[in-house]
């Protein structure tokens, strides 16, 4: 049973620097970190990466539409 892995592709979002402190730029830097162990655990299972909306400073909305996989990233403040 479960999915047949020849169709499973990975699409990351996210990595966003939500957190900067004002006076001290890429203290914290966890959106980074985050997308490093994304990316590093994808390769561990041998899976594609068929598309990145990584960084930046802002959030993003992900909508998944199950039956077809369509994937559709919108940014914080940003028009559709």
């Amino acid at each position: 049973a479960g999915a047949n892995r020849s169709k499973v592709q990975a699409r990351l979002v996210g990595g966003a620097s939500m957190l900067e402190m004002p006076g001290r730029p890429n203290t914290m830097q966890i959106g980074e970190r985050n997308a490093i162990a994304a990316r590093a655990a994808i390769a561990a299972q041998k899976l594609p990466i068929v598309e990145e909306h990584l960084g930046g400073t802002k959030g993003r909305t992900v909508r998944l539409e199950v039956g077809t996989g369509r994937v559709d990233v919108s940014t914080a403040g940003q028009r559709e």
